[in-house]
């Protein structure tokens, strides 16, 4: 079966956090939503969906069938629903960073100033009542309410989800069948009553500081679209073989990370790109510890913005979003 390619919108209903790196005692947050977070929050809901007392095999079992057949692009914030071409998506094509196209891009300094907010807490020590000491902390997060252009707006993600249909192992004895329609992705377990993947990601929350109410999404617009689509009106999508992928044009920025290393094949003629590299880790479950104690290493990437330079480059869309550099379908101007 084929990839089928959805263009997806959801709705921030409360401060999203998406942690990225530490600067002195704050927590920053990325701008954008990885794939991989989307498909950490799919598992989770999706799994308790299907089972009434989910055990770890089953997180393992769903999380694997969810990358093979899910794909979530990374989500860009966007204050237009309905035309996902004014996403914020950041570009390094000129400094300082811009983010968006054409007559609704904006500045950095701009961006920061609508969408960027922090808090800062510390614990206190009860017997002196006073602040414990190296527990000041900060968090920045996303605003899901912002002022822009003297008009109170709210915040939307938008991106794009491909789906495979079929029917997916769980276990010894059991299968996942995944269908595809017009306007839902339906999941279903023999004997089971049927998930729609609408339900299941109605309302849910993704990123860091949970605990406190941050990261709430639901689901604003899921709906098919043609597999060669132009994503965000500005990357031509297709699917090779088995594989979809996107076109990026020369002197555009690119709308996820880009492994460094299927750059690096030697005679490649590898398109040219200019932008900042960054390790992808993470801290992921780990079955003895619980959360956050297994640390994952997936590479070294460029970063989403990272300009195309003199070459059209066709990368072929991997695991959790992320892309990866194609011989086959780069085409060079």
């Amino acid at each position: 079966m084929r990839f089928n390619l959805y263009q997806v919108v959801f709705l921030a209903k409360s401060p999203i956090h998406i942690g990225e790196k530490r600067l002195g005692f704050i927590q920053r947050t990325r701008y954008y939503i990885p794939g991989k977070s989307l498909w950490g929050a799919v598992t989770e809901d999706l799994t308790r969906a299907l089972f009434s007392q989910p055990q770890y095999a089953n997180y393992i079992s769903i999380g694997e069938i969810v990358k093979k057949a899910l794909i979530f692009s990374y989500f860009f914030i966007t204050l237009n629903k309905d035309d996902l071409s004014k996403a914020f998506i950041p570009s390094l094509k000129e400094k300082p960073l811009k983010y968006g196209f054409g007559d609704a891009q904006i500045s950095q300094m701009e961006f920061e100033e609508t969408f960027l907010s922090s808090y800062g807490s510390t614990a206190i020590e009860p017997k002196s009542n006073t602040a414990l000491e190296a527990s000041l902390h900060g968090i920045e997060y996303l605003n899901h309410l912002v002022r822009y252009k003297n008009k109170l707006r709210r915040v939307f993600f938008g991106g794009y989800l491909w789906a495979k249909a079929g029917e997916y192992p769980l276990d010894t004895d059991r299968k996942l069948t995944i269908q595809c329609a017009a306007d839902n992705i339906i999941f279903s377990l023999a004997g089971g009553k049927p998930k729609p993947l609408k339900d299941v990601l109605n309302s849910f929350q993704i990123g860091g500081e949970k605990n406190y109410g941050r990261g709430t999404l639901a689901l604003h617009f899921l709906t098919a679209t043609s597999s060669n689509t132009k994503l965000w009106g500005k990357y031509q999508a297709g699917i090779d073989g088995d594989s979809p992928f996107l076109q990026v044009d020369e002197e555009n920025p690119i709308p996820a990370h880009l492994s460094l290393e299927t750059l690096s094949v030697p005679n490649t003629n590898a398109c040219s790109i200019s932008g900042d590299l960054e390790p992808l880790t993470g801290r992921e479950y780990d079955e003895k510890r619980g959360v956050g104690y297994k640390f994952g290493y997936e590479g070294v990437y460029y970063v989403p913005g990272s300009i195309v330079l003199n070459d059209s480059l066709s990368a072929l869309v991997g695991k959790y979003g992320t892309l990866q550099y194609s011989v086959k379908n780069c085409r060079r101007n």
